[in-house]
C-alpha cells in the first residue's frame, strides 16, 4: 500500500528490470492498483506479475478501486480490452447512430463505444502479452522482444528477423 516505499526499493535496485513479481501485499483494492501501476513498468519483457487473493476485494473490509470498481473487475476490463474487443471484433461490431454532444448525428461501433469506455475507466497497461486467472488469483505476462517471442513459438526465424529461433 505504501507506493513510496516500493518507488525507494526500485530505485535502489537500479534500472535492472525484474522478472518475476507476486503480489501477496495488501488485499484492499486501492493498494494492489497502486502497487502494480508502480511495479509493471519495471517488470522485463516476457516477465509476470502474479495476483492473488483476489476474491476477497468485494468484501466490505476491503476498500473499493477508486469507489467505482473491484480490483477483479479492473482486471476483468483489461481482458475484455485484450481479448474480446480487439481491433477485428470492433470493425465487426453492429453501428450505433446517434447525436454528437455538439447534437450532430454520428455512427460509432457498439465495440468502439465499449472500447472507449472501459480504457477511460480501466485501460490496459502497455506491453501485456497475456492475462490469465484461475480460482481467484491472475497473472499477467509481459510482452517479449520480438526475438525473445519467435523462440518462446519454436520458431525458425522469419524474413522480419532472420536467423531468429
Amino acid at each position: 500500500g505504501n507506493t513510496t516505499v516500493t518507488r525507494n526499493w526500485l530505485r535502489q535496485m537500479g534500472s535492472r528490470p525484474i522478472d518475476v513479481v507476486i503480489d501477496d501485499g495488501s488485499h484492499v483494492n486501492e493498494d494492489i492498483l497502486a502497487a502494480f501501476e508502480v511495479l509493471w513498468p519495471a517488470v522485463a519483457p516476457g516477465g509476470f506479475y502474479f495476483l492473488e487473493d483476489l476474491a476477497v476485494g468485494r468484501s466490505p473490509r476491503f476498500q473499493l478501486t477508486n469507489e467505482s470498481a473491484a480490483m477483479s473487475d479492473v482486471i476483468q476490463a483489461w481482458i475484455e480490452q485484450k481479448v474480446m474487443l480487439n481491433g477485428t471484433l470492433a470493425r465487426r461490431a453492429p453501428k450505433l447512430h446517434g447525436p454528437r454532444r455538439n447534437g450532430s448525428s454520428r455512427a460509432a461501433s457498439t465495440g468502439g463505444a465499449i472500447r472507449s469506455e472501459l480504457q477511460e475507466r480501466f485501460p490496459l497497461p502497455p506491453q501485456v502479452a497475456f492475462i490469465l486467472c484461475q480460482d481467484g488469483a491472475c497473472v499477467l505476462g509481459k510482452d517479449a522482444e520480438p526475438a525473445a517471442r519467435h523462440m518462446w513459438l519454436g520458431g525458425q526465424g522469419c524474413r522480419s528477423h532472420p536467423g531468429v529461433g
